[in-house]
């Protein structure tokens, strides 16, 4: 049953940069990654916000800077979203 809404996947890799077939790494055998970026979307100019892995991760699923949404540090060393601060997910159900 389709639901109407739209499937969203999104892979986040811990430093992988664009060592992947389908950004041109012919060392790489990423079969299935590459049909997904091949029938769906893939970003050829993308930046990151910070250099942070959590603040980062939680720019992605906010679409806000962490100095906004709160999670300005490491979630592992107690830094979190601020209270009320509506995620990607959030925003499509």
């Amino acid at each position: 049953m389709d639901s109407g809404l739209p499937n969203i996947l999104i892979i986040i890799c811990h430093d992988l940069g664009q060592q992947l077939g389908c950004y041109g790494d012919p060392s790489l055998r990423t079969h299935n990654l590459d049909r997904l970026a091949q029938e769906g979307v893939r970003f050829e100019n993308h930046f990151c916000t910070t250099p942070l892995c959590s603040p980062s991760r939680g720019s992605i699923i906010t679409g806000r800077y962490p100095h906004t949404n709160g999670l300005v540090g490491l979630a592992h060393r107690g830094f979190d979203l601020n209270e009320g601060e509506v995620t990607m997910a959030q925003r499509i159900i």
